[in-house]
């Protein structure tokens, strides 16, 4: 799925609570199409507050799933705030899979084998996600500030 890039202003914005099974998000129209931005939980499972009210305006940048834009970046032009879904969290889950996978891997064992490869498939497919995750910002920030 690629990328992709909305402007426009912010409607209907609906703040789903954490429930203990999924992370709190807010659900929200930029100029009547349908978004959703997850919020990210700390270790004690706070969630970051709503980014964004009515009647702001924003460019964010996800991917499309369904009938929603999946937020992964939002730069709002009201407040000036640039956000995103913090990465630092999945990154150091991502090295210590990938490193146990490793281990995993190089042990005599078929089923240690296994399962090491199997951490390992995790591990890259959290580094993709991270990857999505900065380039969504990176994104927004040429589309705001054009070269030159």
């Amino acid at each position: 799925m690629h990328l992709t890039v909305v402007s426009g202003s912010v409607s209907a914005v609906q703040s789903i609570p954490d429930n203990g099974l999924t992370r709190p998000a807010t659900w929200f129209r930029i100029d009547n199409h349908p978004a959703r931005m997850k919020h990210a939980r700390t270790i004690i499972f706070t969630s970051q507050p709503t980014p964004v009210v009515e009647r702001d305006q924003v460019t964010a940048c996800g991917v499309r799933k369904h009938d929603f834009l999946l937020v992964f970046a939002l730069y709002n032009h009201t407040t000036g705030v640039m956000g995103r879904l913090p990465v630092g969290q999945q990154a150091a889950g991502c090295i210590l899979i990938g490193l146990m996978g490793v281990f995993l891997v190089n042990l005599d064992s078929d089923a240690a084998k296994a399962i090491g490869l199997v951490l390992l498939a995790a591990a890259g497919f959290t580094a993709w996600h991270i990857r999505r995750i900065t380039k969504a910002a990176r994104l927004i920030w040429q589309h705001i500030r054009p070269p030159g």
